[in-house]
């Protein structure tokens, strides 16, 4: 069987070097042989394993600190990497997994214990790769269409003045230069959250920093919760519009994460909803949930739209001020990847409902 994933094989026992590789490359895989952590980093200058097989106690470059190194290399970090150990106790794993490890394989080995752990690795990794082919490759796709929206009328207008400078007013000039810069706001916005949500794919994939943030605790308070909702409100001139009614609680949820989410939903509520209607905030602790709502009377969207909300779909193409979809999929994905919920709920041309829920402590 032939095989073009590379392993490289951090071990300071021959026989164990010699023992791993024998097995490895009757697989078909190509072992590549490093007695220490430094010689392996002799090799990772030069070339890229498709997965690295460490021990951990070794001389001059032990394999805590051989990972920790590659943690803090973004070329080297995904790696996938497992340790070999002759002695695994609960602290060692956890340190482990605290610097990225993705399994460890105790030493004496089972063959088809070895053959599993690599095999189930290089197949999650290669899943992962082609998942990120195909964000790659939507953005691909999507780009040029949301960057190409807006920068129509900045070409034309651009174009139909310098061309014929002498044929528009004073009056006629000021109209285009405020076309052109409203599309040039539009334009940053999209390429702002089309570089948010790769940051925030990227920053959840990381496995220790993703149980990091299942951690972090934030207190909702409806002085905090206001002070972001009435600036968007300001912003749109929609105050006279909003009402907001929370109780204070505390969620496991990050921050950083709850203001963006709450900034999305908020600026939402007010672009697809006419000037004039409400626009509602409420949140209340249900059990050990926290339910935190968005209310409108706008477009809504139907049952067919909310099965296919994604990266790149448009609600409403052309209706109040078209937007691009990115803010409520990067909502989606950051409630459930940190172990919260979003429920929709809308009537098309009558209502739309957004909530989200989150744990207490």
């Amino acid at each position: 069987m032939q095989n073009e994933q590379c392993i490289l094989v951090v071990e300071d026992q021959p026989e164990v070097i010699e023992s791993i590789t024998e097995i490895l490359e009757i697989e078909g895989f190509n072992v590549i042989a490093a007695s220490n952590g430094k010689k392996a980093l002799e090799f990772l200058e030069k070339s890229s394993p498709d997965l690295i097989i460490s021990d951990i106690m070794m001389p001059q470059l032990n394999g805590y600190e051989f990972k920790e190194y590659l943690q803090k290399k973004t070329e080297l970090a995904s790696i996938p990497f497992i340790f070999l150990s002759a002695k695994i106790a609960d602290a060692d794993i956890r340190k482990g997994m605290n610097l990225g490890a993705d399994d460890y394989l105790k030493k004496p080995f089972e063959v088809q214990d070895l053959i599993d752990i690599v095999n189930t690795k290089i197949r999650k990794n290669q899943l992962w790769k082609k998942e990120m082919e195909n964000i790659r490759d939507s953005f691909a796709l999507a780009v040029p269409h949301h960057l190409r929206t807006p920068l129509i009328p900045i070409m034309g207008y651009s174009d139909m003045y310098l061309n014929n400078p002498e044929d528009f007013t004073a009056k006629d000039i000021a109209e285009f230069f405020t076309i052109i810069k409203d599309n040039a706001i539009k334009l940053r916005e999209r390429i702002n959250k089309f570089i948010l949500c790769s940051s925030i794919q990227a920053e959840l994939k990381d496995k220790v920093h993703l149980r990091n943030l299942h951690n972090e605790v934030t207190e909702i308070t409806e002085a905090g919760i206001e002070q972001v909702v009435f600036s968007e409100a300001s912003r749109q001139k929609r105050q006279g519009d909003l009402s907001i009614n929370l109780s204070d609680a505390c969620i496991v949820f990050p921050q950083t994460m709850l203001v963006y989410c709450v900034q999305e939903l908020i600026e939402n509520s007010f672009k697809y909803s006419p000037a004039g209607t409400n626009v509602d905030v409420t949140g209340e602790k249900k059990k050990n949930r926290y339910c935190l709502s968005f209310y409108n009377n706008g477009t809504g969207f139907n049952k067919d739209e909310l099965k296919t909300i994604g990266l790149y779909n448009k609600f409403h193409e052309g209706i109040f001020n078209s937007g691009s979809g990115i803010g409520l999929y990067i909502v989606m994905l950051i409630t459930r990847k940190i172990g919260g919920r979003i429920i929709f709920e809308s009537e098309l041309g009558s209502f739309a409902k957004i909530s989200l829920f989150f744990k207490t402590v």
